[in-house]
Protein backbone atom coordinates (compact mmCIF):
# COMPACT_ATOMS: atom_id res chain seq x y z
CA UNK A 1 0.00 0.00 0.00
CA UNK A 2 2.44 2.66 0.07
CA UNK A 3 0.95 4.16 2.15
CA UNK A 4 1.02 10.11 5.09
CA UNK A 5 3.21 12.91 6.55
CA UNK A 6 4.31 16.60 7.54
CA UNK A 7 8.10 17.19 7.20
CA UNK A 8 9.08 20.33 5.45
CA UNK A 9 12.42 21.54 4.86
CA UNK A 10 10.99 25.05 3.49
CA UNK A 11 13.37 27.82 2.71
CA UNK A 12 12.33 31.14 4.05
CA UNK A 13 11.14 33.64 1.73
CA UNK A 14 12.61 36.61 3.09
CA UNK A 15 15.75 34.77 3.03
CA UNK A 16 15.83 34.31 -0.81
CA UNK A 17 15.36 37.86 -1.28
CA UNK A 18 18.38 38.42 0.34
CA UNK A 19 20.28 36.68 -1.57
CA UNK A 20 22.72 37.48 -4.35
CA UNK A 21 20.55 33.92 -6.35
CA UNK A 22 19.49 34.61 -9.90
CA UNK A 23 15.82 36.13 -10.58
CA UNK A 24 14.63 32.56 -11.11
CA UNK A 25 16.07 30.94 -8.60
CA UNK A 26 14.59 33.76 -6.41
CA UNK A 27 11.09 33.20 -7.54
CA UNK A 28 11.20 29.47 -6.25
CA UNK A 29 12.34 28.18 -9.50
CA UNK A 30 13.47 24.19 -8.82
CA UNK A 31 17.44 23.87 -9.61
CA UNK A 32 17.41 21.41 -13.15
CA UNK A 33 17.95 18.23 -11.61
CA UNK A 34 18.45 14.50 -13.93
CA UNK A 35 15.80 12.04 -13.08
CA UNK A 36 18.19 9.59 -11.39
CA UNK A 37 18.90 12.88 -9.20
CA UNK A 38 15.33 13.66 -8.36
CA UNK A 39 14.48 9.97 -7.73
CA UNK A 40 17.83 9.84 -5.58
CA UNK A 41 16.82 12.62 -3.64
CA UNK A 42 13.71 11.16 -2.97
CA UNK A 43 15.04 7.79 -1.80
CA UNK A 44 17.14 9.68 0.58
CA UNK A 45 14.46 12.19 1.81
CA UNK A 46 12.55 9.26 2.84
CA UNK A 47 15.52 7.27 4.97
CA UNK A 48 17.47 6.03 2.41
CA UNK A 49 18.22 2.58 0.74
CA UNK A 50 19.54 0.69 3.15
CA UNK A 51 17.48 1.92 6.11
CA UNK A 52 14.23 0.72 3.63
CA UNK A 53 16.08 -2.96 2.61
CA UNK A 54 16.79 -3.57 5.96
CA UNK A 55 12.72 -3.43 6.83
CA UNK A 56 11.22 -6.97 5.91
CA UNK A 57 8.07 -6.62 7.47
CA UNK A 58 5.69 -3.79 8.03
CA UNK A 59 2.36 -3.61 9.97
CA UNK A 60 0.54 -0.57 9.84
CA UNK A 61 -3.21 0.54 11.92
CA UNK A 62 -5.50 3.79 11.72
CA UNK A 63 -8.94 4.23 10.65
CA UNK A 64 -10.42 4.72 7.18
CA UNK A 65 -13.28 7.75 7.17
CA UNK A 66 -16.24 6.49 5.46
CA UNK A 67 -18.45 10.05 5.58
CA UNK A 68 -20.91 11.34 8.28
CA UNK A 69 -18.13 11.30 10.65
CA UNK A 70 -18.11 7.24 10.76
CA UNK A 71 -14.76 5.74 10.74
CA UNK A 72 -13.49 1.96 10.32
CA UNK A 73 -10.34 0.53 11.79
CA UNK A 74 -7.50 -0.92 9.37
CA UNK A 75 -4.76 -2.83 10.04
CA UNK A 76 -2.27 -3.05 6.50
CA UNK A 77 0.70 -5.47 7.03
CA UNK A 78 3.50 -6.23 4.45
CA UNK A 79 6.17 -8.91 3.69
CA UNK A 80 9.07 -9.01 1.63
CA UNK A 81 8.85 -9.70 -1.17
CA UNK A 82 5.27 -9.62 -2.26
CA UNK A 83 3.02 -9.82 0.59
CA UNK A 84 0.13 -7.74 1.36
CA UNK A 85 -2.72 -8.52 3.34
CA UNK A 86 -5.46 -5.61 4.64
CA UNK A 87 -8.14 -6.10 7.54
CA UNK A 88 -10.77 -3.38 8.00
CA UNK A 89 -14.69 -3.75 10.00
CA UNK A 90 -17.35 -1.94 9.56
CA UNK A 91 -20.15 -1.81 11.73
CA UNK A 92 -18.93 -4.92 13.16
CA UNK A 93 -18.58 -6.93 10.50
CA UNK A 94 -15.20 -7.86 9.25
CA UNK A 95 -13.58 -8.26 5.80
CA UNK A 96 -9.57 -8.90 4.28
CA UNK A 97 -7.82 -9.12 1.25
CA UNK A 98 -4.83 -10.12 0.88
CA UNK A 99 -2.22 -11.39 -1.56
CA UNK A 100 0.79 -13.83 -1.10
CA UNK A 101 3.04 -13.55 -4.05
CA UNK A 102 1.01 -15.59 -6.45
CA UNK A 103 -2.74 -15.30 -4.96
CA UNK A 104 -5.00 -12.58 -4.21
CA UNK A 105 -8.16 -13.31 -2.32
CA UNK A 106 -10.64 -11.46 -0.16
CA UNK A 107 -13.39 -12.38 2.68
CA UNK A 108 -16.19 -10.08 3.53
CA UNK A 109 -18.08 -11.44 6.15
CA UNK A 110 -21.65 -9.47 5.17
CA UNK A 111 -21.34 -10.43 1.72
CA UNK A 112 -19.55 -13.73 0.84
CA UNK A 113 -19.28 -16.52 3.71
CA UNK A 114 -16.23 -18.10 2.21
CA UNK A 115 -13.22 -16.85 0.91
CA UNK A 116 -13.04 -15.86 -3.22
CA UNK A 117 -9.93 -15.62 -5.32
CA UNK A 118 -9.80 -12.32 -6.83
CA UNK A 119 -9.03 -11.47 -11.11
CA UNK A 120 -6.04 -9.43 -11.97
CA UNK A 121 -8.34 -6.79 -12.72
CA UNK A 122 -10.01 -7.34 -8.68
CA UNK A 123 -6.61 -7.45 -7.56
CA UNK A 124 -4.22 -4.87 -9.32
CA UNK A 125 -4.02 -2.22 -6.51
CA UNK A 126 -3.54 -4.95 -4.07
CA UNK A 127 -0.55 -6.36 -6.05
CA UNK A 128 0.70 -2.72 -6.05
CA UNK A 129 0.83 -2.46 -2.33
CA UNK A 130 2.89 -5.56 -1.91
CA UNK A 131 5.58 -3.44 -3.07
CA UNK A 132 5.55 -1.23 0.11
CA UNK A 133 8.65 0.54 -0.52
CA UNK A 134 7.03 2.28 -3.74
CA UNK A 135 8.10 1.72 -7.49
CA UNK A 136 10.71 4.54 -7.47
CA UNK A 137 13.10 2.49 -4.68
CA UNK A 138 15.23 0.19 -6.92
CA UNK A 139 13.05 0.75 -10.00
CA UNK A 140 15.36 -0.69 -12.82
CA UNK A 141 15.85 -3.74 -10.71
CA UNK A 142 11.66 -3.67 -10.71
CA UNK A 143 11.80 -3.30 -14.24
CA UNK A 144 10.35 0.00 -13.91
CA UNK A 145 10.87 3.03 -16.63
CA UNK A 146 11.06 6.61 -15.35
CA UNK A 147 11.06 9.65 -17.40
CA UNK A 148 10.64 13.64 -15.90
CA UNK A 149 7.30 14.61 -17.25
CA UNK A 150 7.56 18.24 -16.14
CA UNK A 151 7.00 20.38 -13.20
CA UNK A 152 3.60 21.83 -11.84
CA UNK A 153 2.23 23.62 -8.58
CA UNK A 154 0.57 21.68 -5.94
CA UNK A 155 -0.82 23.90 -3.15
CA UNK A 156 1.94 26.67 -3.91
CA UNK A 157 4.57 24.14 -3.91
CA UNK A 158 6.67 23.39 -7.03
CA UNK A 159 6.82 19.51 -7.53
CA UNK A 160 8.21 17.38 -10.05
CA UNK A 161 6.36 15.03 -12.00
CA UNK A 162 8.18 11.92 -12.37
CA UNK A 163 5.79 9.46 -14.76
CA UNK A 164 6.65 5.88 -13.78
CA UNK A 165 5.49 2.35 -16.19
CA UNK A 166 5.62 -0.55 -14.09
CA UNK A 167 6.50 -3.53 -15.19
CA UNK A 168 3.44 -4.90 -15.74
CA UNK A 169 2.25 -1.89 -18.10
CA UNK A 170 0.74 0.53 -15.77
CA UNK A 171 1.70 4.50 -15.91
CA UNK A 172 1.22 6.71 -12.93
CA UNK A 173 2.48 9.94 -12.32
CA UNK A 174 4.03 10.80 -9.24
CA UNK A 175 4.47 14.20 -7.71
CA UNK A 176 7.44 15.11 -5.56
CA UNK A 177 8.22 18.06 -3.77
CA UNK A 178 11.00 20.32 -5.25
CA UNK A 179 12.50 20.90 -1.87
CA UNK A 180 11.81 17.96 0.57
CA UNK A 181 12.07 15.83 -2.28
CA UNK A 182 8.64 13.96 -0.49
CA UNK A 183 6.04 12.28 -2.44
CA UNK A 184 3.12 14.81 -1.94
CA UNK A 185 0.74 12.81 -4.59
CA UNK A 186 0.30 10.62 -7.21
CA UNK A 187 -1.89 9.88 -10.14
CA UNK A 188 -3.44 7.10 -12.32
CA UNK A 189 -5.45 6.64 -14.79
CA UNK A 190 -7.23 2.86 -15.00
CA UNK A 191 -9.74 0.47 -17.33
CA UNK A 192 -11.76 -0.97 -14.75
CA UNK A 193 -15.26 -2.94 -16.09
CA UNK A 194 -15.10 -1.09 -19.46
CA UNK A 195 -14.73 2.31 -18.56
CA UNK A 196 -12.04 4.84 -17.59
CA UNK A 197 -11.10 5.86 -14.32
CA UNK A 198 -8.69 8.49 -12.92
CA UNK A 199 -7.18 7.39 -9.41
CA UNK A 200 -5.78 10.87 -7.22
CA UNK A 201 -3.87 10.40 -4.13
CA UNK A 202 -2.61 12.61 -1.69
CA UNK A 203 0.01 12.27 1.03
CA UNK A 204 0.96 13.90 4.05
CA UNK A 205 1.84 14.15 7.47
CA UNK A 206 5.21 12.54 7.14
CA UNK A 207 5.98 11.53 10.31
CA UNK A 208 9.71 9.42 11.57
CA UNK A 209 8.97 5.51 12.30
CA UNK A 210 12.88 4.06 13.01
CA UNK A 211 15.15 5.54 10.05
CA UNK A 212 12.31 6.46 7.97
CA UNK A 213 9.56 8.78 6.98
CA UNK A 214 6.05 7.45 6.32
CA UNK A 215 2.89 9.31 5.28
CA UNK A 216 0.42 8.94 8.01
CA UNK A 217 -2.81 10.41 6.16
CA UNK A 218 -3.54 9.55 2.82
CA UNK A 219 -6.09 10.91 0.91
CA UNK A 220 -7.65 9.15 -2.49
CA UNK A 221 -10.10 9.91 -5.26
CA UNK A 222 -11.19 7.81 -7.86
CA UNK A 223 -13.19 9.26 -10.47
CA UNK A 224 -16.43 7.21 -10.68
CA UNK A 225 -16.78 7.68 -6.62
CA UNK A 226 -19.50 9.84 -4.63
CA UNK A 227 -16.50 11.06 -1.80
CA UNK A 228 -12.29 10.72 -1.52
CA UNK A 229 -11.41 7.73 0.94
CA UNK A 230 -9.04 9.11 3.66
CA UNK A 231 -7.12 6.54 5.51
CA UNK A 232 -5.56 8.23 9.00
CA UNK A 233 -2.57 6.08 10.38
CA UNK A 234 -2.13 5.83 14.55
CA UNK A 235 0.86 3.24 14.73
CA UNK A 236 3.38 1.79 12.15
CA UNK A 237 5.46 -0.96 13.28
CA UNK A 238 8.66 -2.25 11.74
CA UNK A 239 9.78 -6.19 11.28
CA UNK A 240 6.48 -7.48 13.08
CA UNK A 241 6.66 -10.95 13.44
CA UNK A 242 3.78 -11.69 10.40
CA UNK A 243 4.26 -15.49 9.02
CA UNK A 244 3.41 -16.32 6.18
CA UNK A 245 0.32 -18.11 6.14
CA UNK A 246 -1.22 -14.75 7.20
CA UNK A 247 -1.29 -13.90 3.62
CA UNK A 248 -1.79 -17.56 2.08
CA UNK A 249 -5.49 -18.50 0.78
CA UNK A 250 -7.10 -19.54 4.13
CA UNK A 251 -7.52 -23.22 2.73
CA UNK A 252 -9.75 -23.67 5.33
CA UNK A 253 -12.10 -21.13 4.85
CA UNK A 254 -11.91 -18.64 7.47
CA UNK A 255 -10.27 -15.79 6.67
CA UNK A 256 -8.47 -15.39 9.71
Amino acid sequence: MQRAHTVILALVVSMLAATDAPADEAAGQAPPLTIDEIIANNVEARGGLEAWRAVNTVRMKGTMELGNGATAPLTLEFKRPSKVRVEFEVEGRKGSQAYDGETAWAVVSFAEQEPIRLSPEQSQDLVQQADFEGPLIGYREKGNAVRLAGTAEVDGRKVYEVEVERSGGETTIHQIDAETFLEVGHAIQRSFQGQEIEISVRLGDYRKVGKLLIPFRVEQAVSIAPAPQVIQLESVELDAELPDERFAFPEDGSGE
